[in-house]
């Protein structure tokens, strides 16, 4: 089943992070340009009905771009998520959502996606 984040961040989790996160970050640059919205149309012919539930595909996709700006690895994004803020705030996850392991975000990109979906994903970021 396609998992879905709520996408909301408490009220004194956002006034933390904006104090935190500063305004020329790349990621904050980038967040209210790319609306991210099209990953669930393009996702869904990818989980079926009966799954066992799954991470929000907005989030992987999510992930998979900063793994790329800085040149990450899975595990290097997913501790730069347990210790970035602007990360975290980025996937917009409240400090106490789950980060997902690096096997998931391997699996949702080989597996999930399949490599050849991925330069399209990257294709309509960069078109926003």
């Amino acid at each position: 089943m396609l998992g879905k984040n709520r996408g909301q961040v408490d009220v004194f989790d956002h006034m933390i992070l904006e104090k935190l996160i500063p305004k020329d970050y790349l990621l904050v640059k980038i967040d209210p340009i790319v609306v991210f919205l099209f990953v669930y149309d393009k996702a869904k012919d990818k989980y079926g009905t009966m799954d066992r539930g799954s991470n929000d595909p907005i989030i992987m996709l999510k992930i998979l771009l900063p793994e790329y700006l800085y040149k990450l690895s899975d595990v290097e994004v997913v501790n730069r998520i347990k210790t970035d803020i602007a990360f975290h705030w980025f996937l917009k996850l409240s400090i106490d959502d789950p980060v997902p392991d690096d096997t998931t975000i391997s699996h949702f990109r080989i597996k999930r996606r399949g490599m050849e979906h991925y330069d399209k994903f990257f294709n309509e970021i960069a078109k926003q």
